[in-house]
């Protein structure tokens, strides 16, 4: 961020003597970070909150940039505006997975500068009309709330960001609005997977899934490796449990909120997957044919030289199926945790069902969940989620364990 405002200052002073230097060292910087945190196709890896905080400092300065020296970065930049849509949930939010609340998707601020570029979202619309159907069509409610609640604008600095400020001058009204006519389903190398129905639905029947396994980072990681979120019927389901209650500095965030047992993820004898730091993602394949979509992921980075492999089969357009296999040359105790979301819960035999209330994240709906786990035991368990800054609470989440 210091490096984007030094790049924004050298521009507007590109008189000085300096500007050059500045530019030049801003730019040294900017990429050493931009190489690190995003992966090719534009998954910023420490979270949708982070995102939009770096991209309130990089997209005033790739218009600096293309405006003073007619240096157009944001074609270096496309995966992640992309990437943006790609992930985005019928709501049109983005997933509070890492240090991160559920985010909109801004993708306006940029549109205008996508004008006549191709994109992978659609055969023959540029990427400028992909870029304000995401944006016209999210649902800013959860964050118009929170500003009218508490002062504060989805940007994670709203003292000193002047988004408003920054809409006026990106605003293009000319440009129309198209939805992607590509495959709903997603399948990144970067390492996430989203396996959903559509791209433009109503609440009925609507599913989306986010397979998450990304290279592990070392500043707002948490330890969730292979978890997935579950958005369906147009309600939050199985969840991350998100951020924190406040902020980075919380006591709960390092006791709870990014711990593995926050997530819908394992653990082996009480270590997460993968802690720590890598450029390594895990080894992914996927099938698709009519009724049926397989991914599977691999993790080997584990305690006692385990090796898991999950796999997550979307059926019929309706159910997900998610089958792990450990394989460890040692004994490990093996605990799986399913989260799912702000619901009660309800247990009928191996039946368990997960009831939603009307709420600012969706409509009323249920989700009913099967654990088949021969020689283990599944208990009822309570921790806090949220999903926007200070709206938390407890609920409950399934632990099972197995050794």
């Amino acid at each position: 961020k210091p490096a984007w405002g030094l790049g924004s200052i050298a521009l507007a002073l590109s008189a000085h003597p300096r500007a050059r230097d500045w530019l030049g060292r801003a730019i040294e910087a900017a990429n050493k970070n931009t190489r690190y945190f995003f992966s090719g196709d534009g998954i910023y890896r420490e979270g949708s909150h982070y995102l939009i905080f770096s991209l309130t400092n990089f997209v005033p300065f790739l218009y600096h940039y293309r405006n003073v020296s007619g240096v157009d970065g944001f074609t270096a930049f496309q995966p992640v505006f992309e990437n943006m849509v790609e992930v985005r949930n019928s709501h049109g939010w983005l997933p509070n997975l890492e240090d991160s609340y559920i985010r909109p998707t801004p993708t306006h601020l940029v549109a205008a500068a996508y004008r006549n570029t191709k994109t992978k979202l659609h055969s023959t619309a540029p990427l400028s009309e992909i870029l304000t159907w995401s944006y016209q069509t999210t649902d800013l409610a959860p964050f118009e709330q929170e500003r009218s609640e508490t002062g504060f604008n989805y940007t994670g600095a709203s003292w000193d960001y002047p988004l408003e400020i920054d809409e006026l001058l990106t605003h293009d009204g000319s440009l129309r609005a198209t939805a992607p006519d590509c495959d709903p389903n997603i399948f990144l190398t970067g390492g996430q997977a989203v396996l959903r129905n559509a791209w433009t639905t109503g609440d009925a029947g609507q599913r989306y899934l986010l397979f998450h396994g990304v290279a592990v980072a070392d500043n707002h990681n948490h330890d969730d490796q292979l978890s997935f979120i579950l958005e369906a019927e147009g309600q939050l389901m199985c969840s991350d449990t998100g951020y924190s209650r406040g902020t980075y500095a919380g006591a709960e965030r390092t006791a709870w909120y990014n711990t593995a047992t926050a997530h819908n993820t394992l653990t082996f004898d009480g270590q997460p997957a993968g802690k720590k730091p890598s450029n390594v993602t895990p080894r992914t394949t996927q099938h698709e044919e009519p009724g049926l979509v397989v991914v599977q992921k691999t993790q080997s980075r584990l305690p006692k030289s385990a090796v898991w492999q999950r796999t997550i089969c979307w059926i019929a357009g309706d159910y997900y199926a998610v089958v792990d296999r450990v394989e460890a040359k040692q004994p490990v105790a093996i605990k799986a945790f399913l989260h799912g979301g702000r619901g009660s819960l309800s247990t009928d035999g191996t039946e368990r069902t997960w009831s939603y209330s009307t709420d600012r994240y969706g409509p009323a709906a249920r989700m009913r969940s099967w654990i088949a786990a021969p020689g283990a035991t599944t208990v009822v368990k309570e921790g806090e989620l949220t999903y926007i800054k200070g709206d938390y609470a407890a609920f409950p989440y399934l632990e099972t364990g197995a050794a």
